[in-house]
């Protein structure tokens, strides 16, 4: 029933909404370029601080990478570390989702208020996940 629901609703949404074409990939752009500025202007919406660049927004990525991977070595409690990595799943699974749909022109990527009503949830419990990782790691409780 869930599946017929979800083709039946599709089937009004085929062709991209003319108000967000730009949000859609352009094959005159790379594929690369669209991801990383979509995901920059996403998360621009929805951070108090501004990503300035993509570049900003590789860099930054990096030591939260490098973080979250402290924190699995580290990490002694399963309970915890199912709940973090979890957290983080599902976040990626769905930027994942909406790159996809995005590059294949079903889904717009980077719209304003669209995904990131969808995204911030996830973002937000991942943040406060990784805080609560960083302040055990340091050994407060």
């Amino acid at each position: 029933m869930l599946l017929y629901l979800y083709e039946a609703h599709l089937q009004l949404h085929l062709r991209p909404e003319k108000h967000v074409i730009q949000f859609y990939w352009d094959p005159n752009r790379s594929v690369t370029q669209f991801i990383l500025q979509s995901l920059c202007d996403d998360l621009n919406y929805i951070l108090p601080i501004a990503i300035p660049s993509t570049i900003a927004l590789l860099m930054s990525l990096l030591p939260i990478v490098a973080l979250n991977l402290l924190l699995r070595l580290r990490s002694g409690k399963r309970g915890y570390e199912s709940r973090f990595n979890s957290s983080i799943l599902v976040l990626v699974l769905l930027l994942l989702e909406l790159i996809v749909l995005g590059v294949t022109g079903h889904y717009p990527f980077g719209g304003e208020a669209r995904q990131q009503s969808i995204i911030f949830p996830f973002v937000l419990l991942s943040g406060f996940q990784a805080l609560i990782g960083a302040s055990r790691f340091f050994g407060y409780r």
